[in-house]
């Protein structure tokens, strides 16, 4: 099984890009998603010798593309962007790329000599529309050459039964794990699956898929000694 993190999760540990890639190596996880919230965060990152040597030695490697300030069209902005993702997908053999679909106005300027994956996203009023697995099948059905990575936390955001999408399963490439959690009185999002039992009973048909599970659990600094116990949990379902 190919279990990841995404260097997102690192976000709250206030850790530099390359502190976050060498935190994320000291867990016994076989891949990684590099996360970049904003285009100037891709369009400014490189790569420090130590963290490219480690990457390209995992089995699995994904790019989350911008979301932040981010509209892929026909402009030169986008042009830019996007060859400087090519670029390092190129450099780690990336198994995909990742994009929001509320961000994508046209999607024939995407690298498709690359893997492009869309993934659902949550209830805010601006992701209408690419929410349910109705919605995302009909736009995999418009655009046949893209893959499917499956949010968890998004999913239970927008009140999707996860049964919904096991119809998409051989579309599926990834899944971005995290659940909501409890703070008091408070719901909050990216919680670590042992944190909602409820909500890990029902993925448990997910976590059987055989594609890479990244987790995008928040690391806040009181957290981190669960790190560990989440990887375990989540590779107890390998051969299920």
């Amino acid at each position: 099984m190919v279990v990841a993190i995404s260097v997102g999760a690192c976000y709250d540990l206030r850790l530099s890009y390359p502190e976050a890639i060498k935190f994320i190596q000291k867990y016994p996880v076989n891949g990684i998603e590099l996360l970049f919230a904003a285009p100037k965060d891709l369009m400014d990152f490189k790569f420090e010798k130590e963290n490219l040597d480690y990457i390209k030695s995992l089995k699995f490697k994904s790019i989350h593309m911008p979301v932040r300030g981010a509209t892929y069209d026909d402009s030169l902005v986008t042009k830019e962007v996007i060859d400087k993702a090519s670029f390092i997908a190129n450099q780690i053999n990336a198994d995909y790329l990742v994009f929001h679909p509320n961000t994508i106005k046209d999607y024939s300027v995407l690298n498709w000599n690359l893997k492009n994956c869309i993934e659902n996203l949550n209830s805010n009023e601006y992701n209408k529309g690419f929410q349910t697995a109705k919605e995302i099948k009909k736009i995999l059905k418009e655009h046949p050459k893209l893959g499917f990575v499956l949010d968890t936390c998004h999913m239970f955001e927008s009140k999707v039964n996860p049964q919904e999408f096991l119809d998409l399963k051989e579309k599926i490439n990834g899944i971005h794990l995290a659940v909501q959690w409890k703070q008091g009185e408070r719901i909050r999002t990216h919680g670590f699956l042992q944190e909602n039992k409820d909500q890990l009973e029902q993925i448990k048909p997910l976590l059987r898929l055989d594609v890479p599970k990244v987790i995008e659990s928040d690391f806040y600094p009181e957290k981190v000694s669960i790190i560990k116990k989440e990887i375990e949990l989540i590779r107890s379902f390998e051969n299920k």
